[in-house]
């Protein structure tokens, strides 16, 4: 695996087990445009882990085209974060449980009515698991507190 920027991969490995800041993912539509979409995510054992409906343009997107970039930062300043490249892959096995665990740690508890909502419809969600090949990070804390 490729490594850039300042952290390693011990500390890029810590800030995406910590952060719940969604992950945006890039893969090319099946016309052939790149496409963004932001999903919650699940650091796990080397692996990004998402969830979708089988139907989303994305999950068609990299059914057809595994390759894939992320990108998992802020939006305000001080600005830091980790995006990469990666190879995507799609399963229906364990589906519920991932959808389970990402609103477990995206939904607050005082959301427990959308959460029930949520994993009331799991039946058609698949599992987004990407490995990544690249990380760069990027962090401007230090200079923006100057």
């Amino acid at each position: 695996m490729k490594i850039n920027g300042p952290m390693s991969l011990s500390e890029i490995e810590e800030h995406l087990k910590i952060t719940n800041l969604p992950l945006r993912l890039a893969a090319n539509s099946p016309k052939g445009w790149p496409m963004v979409v932001s999903l919650w995510f699940v650091y796990d054992g080397g692996t990004l882990f998402c969830a979708t409906k089988r139907q989303a343009r994305i999950a068609n997107s990299i059914a057809q085209s595994p390759r894939c970039a992320f990108e998992i930062a802020r939006e305000t300043a001080p600005y830091f974060g980790v995006r990469g490249q990666g190879i995507a892959s799609l399963s229906s096995e364990n589906a519920n449980e991932m959808l389970e665990r990402l609103a477990d740690r995206y939904i607050t508890e005082d959301k427990a009515q959308f959460k029930k909502w949520l994993l009331k419809s799991t039946e058609d969600e698949v599992v987004i698991s990407i490995r990544p090949v690249t990380f760069h990070s990027w962090d401007y804390r230090k200079r923006m507190a100057a």
